[in-house]
């Protein structure tokens, strides 16, 4: 099994439980603080409206994308800086197993609604 392929199975694996604790792991009161994190939340909301107001849908999107572009900047920058301990084809590897871990996800939810 290629390195890359562990956490993919991982993800495989674990997707149940995964869930379960992000579901389980929520806060489901929000105060709108006007912090970077609640303005893209309100654009995300904008662009992708889902119910009367903000909910948790929205707070895990706006997560995950400030979570991947931060993952694209920080695998570039360390590359950019020729960082000896990031090696350049993590660029890739990060982008992969993001793609990959909500493709399982879409997966999943043929079995778990």
């Amino acid at each position: 099994m290629a390195e890359d392929d562990h956490l993919t199975a991982f993800l495989s694996k674990h997707q149940n439980e995964i869930i379960d604790w992000v579901n389980e792991s929520t806060n489901t009161q929000f105060t709108d603080t006007g912090d970077m994190f609640d303005r893209l939340d309100n654009q995300v909301n904008q662009e992708y409206p889902y119910g009367q107001q903000i909910d948790n849908a929205h707070r895990f999107l706006t997560t995950v994308i400030m979570s991947s572009l931060w993952s694209g900047w920080f695998s570039q920058a360390r590359t950019n800086a020729e960082d000896v301990n990031f090696k350049p084809e993590y660029i890739e590897k990060f982008r992969e197993i993001i793609n990959e871990a909500f493709s399982i996800g879409v997966e999943f939810a043929a079995v778990k609604r």
